[in-house]
């Protein structure tokens, strides 16, 4: 399993739960993630199946128990709402009875399950329901829940603070919410105390945008400065693993030398690092409920995480079984971490204090009683209408670039190889728009084939003066600009043409 398959085994009597089927889609493709380790942990507790989308193929990271039941939809139809509701409607046609659709993140997937109950048969309709969940405290999650609350019934948030802003978003009659955190078992062994240097780990993916790894190699150089002595242990794989390393190495050698990258690591791996680490590092800008902190106070180890608006307080009170240190603020929590380098006895009780609070508070079977306790409710509760659905966000924003590039006249060069990449692909070629080469940042993505064309790394950029360039990203449009314009500069040559959504 993943390094992010920080949630419990199967129950023991899952069969009390087995006769409430679900279709569970994720579109995280072959990469570990929070969203795909809760899949298969209710594949293994409820009959049904996930639809995993950009996969080619079962992730061999997948828990073998349940892999029979993963449907994987290539990456090349992904991002095609209608290829993906097809999948779907192939799904429901093999379950009899009553069945609850997840389609968790991401606008391509709810578009999809539009399109699927615009087309289903009364029948169909009749028998399925949608559960949306908020898995993070970021306003995409929260607006896909105001577009599309008509077709779900209920809406679940992981913490606190999802529960809440969709209490105010969306709360009220027609609509339920509820809170259901991440359940989570309590590993099988004891304690270790630790002597001599202090014991650091990272669980997670290694990127910038949500989870901030550069702050580590800020917060090893402050502890070198401060003398302390420890030991980190990276365990994850990324977008900025090579980048990452590099700023290791740069760091110098009295930071690099105390700082082992372990890459993705199987579940047993991952077991190990926590029972020889003593303190779990979060320096993530926002969350949801940090699957990785869940999991290392589970096994007794004490977070050490920088402030975020979702999450941490569900699960750490801070000086107790914990420290919370300012966002962003890398010195508090260098200090923080010297402090209890200097006093392991007060580090040992957060850590006791740690495990207790897991087992008090996200117990599987609670979870499970109360998921399907909102199932049967959702069931009871008429069939949702597509009629006044507002047309699909991503679509329009997607026309919009079209548009621009079509006007512009030129052949077009699209950056970003995600599903906003491929749908502009798809809508150039159908307008018959020349797109002469696609690129992105991400290394996993160099060389991947699409529509006849090879995702190229962005430097490539400058051999396309002439194009037009396509920011394709709705999240990541400015930062694609931005790396576009410098290509060019350092090169001494002119601003190209460059579109987007923001345009």
């Amino acid at each position: 399993m993943s390094v992010f398959d920080s949630l419990p085994e199967p129950l023991d009597d899952s069969s009390l739960f087995s006769r409430w089927p679900i279709i569970y889609i994720c579109q995280d493709g072959m990469q570990p993630s929070g969203v795909a380790s809760y899949g298969y942990f209710l594949l293994g507790v409820l009959s049904g199946k996930m639809l995993l989308l950009n996969a080619e193929r079962v992730p061999d990271l997948a828990p073998e128990s349940v892999r029979e039941r993963i449907v994987p939809l290539s990456e090349t139809v992904s991002h095609d709402p209608k290829a993906v509701a097809a999948a779907i409607q192939r799904i429901v046609a093999g379950i009899s009875g009553n069945v609850t659709i997840l389609p968790n993140t991401g606008d391509t997937p709810w578009a999809a399950i539009a399109e699927f109950l615009r087309v289903a048969s009364d029948d169909t309709r009749n028998r399925v329901r949608v559960l949306g969940v908020v898995h993070s405290d970021v306003e995409t999650q929260y607006g896909l829940a105001e577009m599309y609350r008509s077709i779900a019934p209920c809406w679940m948030g992981v913490s606190q603070r999802c529960f809440s802003e969709l209490e105010r978003r969306i709360g009220g009659r027609e609509t339920l919410v509820r809170y259901l955190p991440y359940p989570m078992n309590i590993p099988n062994f004891e304690i270790r105390h630790h002597s001599g240097p202090l014991r650091l780990a990272y669980v997670g993916r290694i990127e910038e945008d949500q989870k901030k790894v550069s702050r580590l190699v800020c917060l090893f150089r402050s502890l070198v400065s401060r003398a302390v002595e420890f030991r980190a242990t990276i365990v994850g794989s990324g977008a900025a693993s090579q980048s990452f390393i590099a700023d290791l190495e740069s760091a110098g050698a009295e930071v690099s030398k105390r700082v082992v990258c372990e890459g993705a690591l199987d579940r047993v791996a991952v077991d190990e690092v926590w029972r020889s680490n003593e303190i779990a590092l979060l320096v993530s800008s926002y969350e949801g409920l940090p699957l990785a902190i869940l999991e290392a106070m589970s096994a007794g180890v004490c977070p050490v995480a920088m402030e975020i608006s979702s999450g941490l307080g569900d699960l750490v009170l801070n000086g107790e079984n914990g420290i919370i240190v300012p966002q962003g603020d890398v010195d508090a929590m260098a200090d923080a971490l010297c402090g209890l380098s200097c006093d392991r006895e007060r580090l040992m009780r957060m850590r006791i204090s740690a495990k207790n609070r897991i087992k008090e508070h996200f117990s599987p079977r609670v979870h499970m009683e109360k998921l399907v306790e909102v199932m049967e409710s959702i069931h009871l509760i008429p069939v949702g209408s597509c009629i006044n659905l507002a047309p699909d966000p991503t679509q329009i924003a997607v026309d919009r670039i079209v548009e621009q590039v079509v006007s512009s006249g030129r052949r077009a060069c699209i950056y970003g190889a995600g599903m906003i990449g491929r749908k502009v692909i798809d809508r150039c070629l159908d307008r018959g728009v020349s797109v002469c080469a696609w690129f992105d940042s991400d290394p996993g993505k160099i060389g991947k084939d699409y529509r006849g064309l090879t995702c190229e790394v962005s430097s490539n950029v400058i051999n396309y003066s002439d194009a037009v360039f396509v920011a394709a990203s709705l999240q990541f449009a400015s930062e694609m600009i931005v790396g576009v314009e410098q290509v060019f500069i350092d090169q001494g040559l002119t601003r190209p043409a460059i579109v987007s959504h923001l345009s």
